[in-house]
């Protein structure tokens, strides 16, 4: 789900619209990826994401 927002949000989709599509729960992480990606840009926002996931799979 992270990396299909972050996708929509470099691709300039309407933030809303996509806040939309996903489940309640999600729209805090969702909203902060598009900020991430506006503020920091793609790069450093794949990055982040990345580190989530390395996280999430090694519990470190």
């Amino acid at each position: 789900m992270r990396y299909q927002v972050l996708v929509a949000a470099t691709l300039d989709a309407n933030r809303q619209n996509v806040l939309r599509q996903l489940p309640d729960s999600r729209h805090r992480i969702a909203g902060a990826i598009f900020d991430l990606q506006q503020s920091e840009g793609t790069l450093a926002a794949f990055d982040a994401i990345g580190d989530e996931l390395k996280y999430c799979i090694n519990g470190t």
